[in-house]
């Protein structure tokens, strides 16, 4: 059940971009012992993506894209972006692709 919790909290940080939720996941998961099925590894990998620039400019490009051709959930898109700008500014990387996103 507890290890079940944490790998919904993975995906829903992963879908959301929302680094501080999914670093909390990644740490719970690790002490859970929380058996590996293909999110974990995701996790993982969203993270480390996440603090490289190249990954967060395309990230904030497609997020952009898609909030102005209103593909997908647009909420969640949006989210998605603003937690993309906060993590690029928070690491003080993209200036110029934040400019454009906002």
């Amino acid at each position: 059940e507890a290890q079940h919790t944490i790998v919904l909290e993975l995906i829903g940080a992963m879908e959301c971009y929302d680094v501080p939720r999914l670093e909390k996941a990644l740490h719970q998961a690790i002490l859970q012992a929380v058996k590996d099925d293909g999110t974990l590894k995701e996790a993982q990998d969203l993270f480390s993506n996440m603090n490289k620039e190249q990954f967060l400019v395309k990230q904030m490009q497609d997020l952009q894209n898609d909030l102005d051709r209103k593909i997908g959930d647009q909420s969640r898109n949006l989210k998605g972006l603003q937690n993309v700008v906060a993590h690029a500014q928070t690491l003080d990387v993209a200036e110029d692709q934040i400019e454009a996103a906002k």
